[in-house]
C-alpha cells in the first residue's frame, strides 16, 4: 500500500515540476557536448590553404624555357655584406721624398769632320797599293777631300787624349769619346791649340787641313781621319750621320 502511494507521488512530481527540471538536464548535456566539440584541441590541425586563379599566360608543358643563372646564397644582413666587402687595410709605408724622372740617354752622334768626297776608303784589313809609298798595304782610315786651311771639326762629344807631331803623319789629334771609341785626325795643319784632357763637343773645330801627311802626299789634299772601336780599327762611315 505505501509503495503505491510512493508511484503515485513520483507520478504527481514528474506530470508537474519534475517536465522541467528533466528538460533542463538534457539542456546542460547537449551545451557540454557542444563545447567539447568545437573548443577542445584536435590530434591534427587544419589549414586553410589558397590555391591561385589559373589564368592563360601559364606556360605549357615543354615550352622552352631559357636558361636562367640563380644565385641561391641568402640575403646577408647588410653590415655583415659591408665587413666582407671592405678590403683590409694595407700597412701604412712611410712617405718618400718624390725622386726626379731619369731622362734617357740620348744616342751618341757622330759628324764628318770635313765636307768632302772620300778619296779613298776603309780597307777592311786588306792590302791596297800605296801611291806614295809604291808598295801595298793596309788603310787604316779613310781620306777626305778637302782644300789646305779648310776647319776640321770634332767627330763626336769627348776628350782630348793625344796632341802630337809625327815625321810621317804630321800634325795629329786623338779624341777619347768613351764606350771605348776613340777618333784620330792626321794631316792637320800647324797651330793646334787642344789641351790633352780638354772636354771637346761634336762640331767643335780642333784646326785646320794641312799638307804635313808626308805618307799619303802623293794623293790630293785631304784629311786622314780613322776611328778605333776597343783598340780594334773600323770603318768611321759606318758611324757617321
Amino acid at each position: 500500500m505505501e509503495n503505491k502511494n510512493n508511484n503515485e507521488k513520483l507520478s504527481s512530481f514528474l506530470e508537474g515540476k519534475g517536465f522541467y527540471i528533466t528538460l533542463a538536464v538534457c539542456l546542460c548535456i547537449i551545451g557540454v557536448s557542444g563545447y567539447v566539440l568545437f573548443f577542445a584541441p584536435s590530434a591534427e590541425p587544419v589549414y586553410e590553404v589558397e590555391i591561385p586563379p589559373i589564368t592563360e599566360n601559364v606556360r605549357p608543358a615543354g615550352a622552352d624555357i631559357p636558361d636562367v643563372s640563380i644565385d641561391i646564397r641568402e640575403d646577408e644582413p647588410a653590415e655583415t655584406a659591408a665587413k666582407e666587402e671592405k678590403p683590409a687595410s694595407a700597412p701604412v709605408k712611410a712617405t718618400e721624398a718624390p725622386t726626379e724622372a731619369v731622362k734617357p740617354q740620348e744616342p751618341e752622334i757622330y759628324i764628318p769632320p770635313v765636307i768632302g768626297k772620300v778619296s779613298r776608303s776603309f780597307s777592311m784589313g786588306e792590302l791596297v797599293y800605296d801611291k806614295t809609298m809604291g808598295d801595298y798595304r793596309t788603310h787604316n782610315g779613310i781620306d777626305i777631300e778637302c782644300e789646305v786651311g779648310a776647319q776640321v771639326a770634332c767627330f763626336g762629344n769627348g776628350t782630348v787624349e793625344k796632341v802630337y807631331n809625327d815625321e810621317l803623319y804630321g800634325n795629329c789629334v786623338v779624341i777619347s769619346h768613351g764606350d771605348g771609341v776613340v777618333s784620330v785626325y792626321k794631316g792637320l795643319d800647324r797651330g793646334i791649340t787642344l789641351t790633352e784632357g780638354a772636354q771637346i763637343k761634336a762640331g767643335d773645330i780642333i784646326g785646320a787641313a794641312g799638307n804635313t801627311n808626308l805618307m799619303e802626299n802623293e794623293e790630293v789634299p785631304h784629311i786622314h781621319f780613322e776611328v778605333m772601336k776597343d783598340g780594334e780599327y773600323i770603318d768611321p762611315l759606318g758611324m757617321i750621320k
